[in-house]
């Protein structure tokens, strides 16, 4: 795994952003946001508010609605007034993605998955003949070592449960050496214990390596244990903005009323954080 650097993340900004799949009805409204390098934020809210949305503009994945501000990810624009920037791959190249569906290659081994991550650095054609050094084969084995799979180098992707193929992402971003984490519901389809391991790596690269991660939640307990500081989203816009330990559960109910108990749920263990 890359050595530690303090301050290593990199910040977000977003500017008046906005989008609609129908006109008429934005998911997102006129949406701003800052995340200093190195945070550790959850975006917390019910199903439909807007998440989802949110964590697919900011790679440039989509495209904001025209009119919408600038995203901008370290000093890199992504893009401005619904329109991605051309050469949106290059800045992509320090930005780590993990999502709900791991985006895993199953018949592959574990380390060539984790090696994957370096696609946005070499070549295209070392990536197809799996022309990988030795520095970096070690730098893939460092990493899975870290996310406390290093048994399972070998072993086909598809083996592996959800837990652990969620882990063999975070291991390709820090191949990656990204510099902002965005983590889109990776816990959602995860039991508790597993899903603990997760938000426990994803916030040990935070503080250790001063990564920046952004990481979308339902559940208040793992947001309030697991990041410093919670943005909660409601019909696309920002409806609280603070440290994650004074988030209550008063606060929530006065934010989301009916809509809160999605939000509660929590593994037994986690519910005493609320």
């Amino acid at each position: 795994m890359p050595e530690s650097h303090q301050s290593r993340g990199v910040g977000i900004s977003l500017r008046e952003v906005s989008k609609s799949y129908v006109p008429g009805r934005p998911v997102l409204r006129a949406l701003s946001l800052e995340v200093a390098p190195g945070e550790c934020v959850a975006l917390l809210g019910a199903s439909g508010s807007g998440k989802s949305t949110l964590m697919r503009l900011l790679p440039g994945f989509m495209a904001a609605d025209a009119g919408s501000g600038p995203i901008t990810i370290g000093a890199g624009l992504i893009q401005s007034d619904g329109r991605i920037v051309s050469d949106v791959r290059v800045r992509r190249a320090e930005i780590g993605c993990i999502f709900q569906q791991f985006n895993l290659v199953g018949r592959l081994d574990v380390l060539t998955n984790v090696l994957i991550g370096l696609l946005v650095r070499v070549p295209f054609w070392r990536s197809v003949f799996r022309n990988f050094s030795a520095e970096e084969i070690s730098a893939a084995r460092a990493a899975l070592e870290a996310v406390g799979l290093a048994d399972f180098a070998d072993r086909r992707a598809s083996t592996l449960s959800g837990g652990q193929q969620q882990r063999v992402a975070i291991a390709r971003c820090l191949v990656q050496q990204a510099r902002v984490i965005l983590a889109d519901e990776p816990i959602a389809s995860l039991d508790p214990e597993s899903a603990r391991n997760v938000m426990e790596i994803l916030a040990r690269i935070n503080r250790e390596h001063g990564v920046t991660v952004v990481v979308s939640l339902h559940q208040v307990a793992y947001a309030r244990r697991f990041c410093q500081r919670v943005v909660a989203l409601r019909a696309g816009e920002v409806v609280h903005d603070g440290r994650a330990d004074a988030l209550t559960a008063e606060t929530l109910r006065g934010l989301y009323g009916t809509a809160v108990e999605e939000l509660l749920e929590a593994p037994e263990d986690l519910a005493s954080t609320l």
